[in-house]
């Protein structure tokens, strides 16, 4: 995958929060999008020990993320 495409991912994850966390609560995160012309699904998996503000619905940090 080119550079460009994966700034476009990550920009459409950017819009996406914008609109509302995707954060589920129990410490999971859920962000998404979708990108015209992809090819393929893109899946990533990230962790955080210490916890990220994620807005999640709970008010917890998120520690595990599922990219889609």
């Amino acid at each position: 995958m080119n550079r460009d495409k994966r700034q476009q991912i990550f920009e459409r994850l950017l819009e996406r929060e914008r609109l509302g966390s995707t954060g589920i609560g129990g410490g999971i995160g859920i962000p998404h999008g979708k990108i015209k012309d992809l090819e393929t699904l893109v899946l990533g998996f990230g962790l955080s020990h210490k916890g990220i503000n994620f807005e999640s619905i709970d008010g917890e940090p998120t520690h595990i993320f599922f990219v889609l």
